[in-house]
């Protein structure tokens, strides 16, 4: 009877074992979901944290470009003034100018050579126009600076409008195209067959 006995308690023993294995491995397997689980939503939120980082990067490059672009217009704006201070300035002192031919103005212009200058960020159209107009002037040519504003962009554009003998003409400093009119909504690259398109917004001229 001893011997049934101990059999009986040493199966109970090895079940109770079997059990806690069980239990053990469903609790580790849990454990481990849970942990897998966890480590996923921390990749993400990284991932998340990262992506935020580089928006808001993107968001201060863009604002330090166009506090850039802001300023440097300002400027530009301040050069424009003070070059038209001193061209009213001359104009009061001068009575020699004469009113050109349209074709007698291209070859002027084409003669001077302020077309063939390169374009860069310290030279631009205002560079382009002023300078041709000076050179104008010492020809005894009176022009005076045109600013058009286009759609959707964040600079202007400059060129010189001379009065020539058919008229108010508008000549683009940087290829010497004249331009009898420019109106609102007008696509200014088209007019000059330039790659691009500026669509007129605003015309800012001057009276020759």
């Amino acid at each position: 009877m001893a011997k049934y006995g101990y059999s009986k308690r040493s199966r109970s023993k090895r079940n109770t074992s079997f059990l806690v294995v069980i239990v053990l491995i469903i609790v580790i397997s849990v454990l481990f979901v849970r942990t897998i689980n966890l480590q996923n939503e921390v990749d993400r939120n990284q991932d998340e944290l990262a992506e935020i980082r580089s928006d808001r990067e993107e968001i201060r490059e863009d604002y330090e470009e166009l506090d850039r672009e802001y300023h440097g217009t300002l400027d530009d704006l301040d050069h424009m003034r003070t070059r038209e201070e001193e061209l009213e300035e001359k104009l009061e002192n001068s009575s020699t100018f004469y009113t050109p031919e349209p074709d007698s103005l291209v070859s002027m212009a084409e003669d001077i050579g302020i077309h063939e200058n390169d374009w860069t960020d310290n030279y631009d159209c205002i560079q382009f126009s002023f300078d041709l107009l000076d050179e104008l002037r010492e020809r005894g040519v009176f022009s005076c600076p045109v600013l058009l504003y286009f759609e959707e962009r964040d600079i202007g554009h400059m060129l010189l409008k001379v009065e020539t003998t058919e008229g108010g003409t508008m000549i683009e400093p940087q290829d010497n195209t004249l331009l009898e009119d420019i109106s609102v909504g007008d696509d200014y690259c088209e007019l000059l067959n330039w790659e691009c398109q500026w669509i007129v917004e605003e015309i800012h001229t001057c009276s020759v």
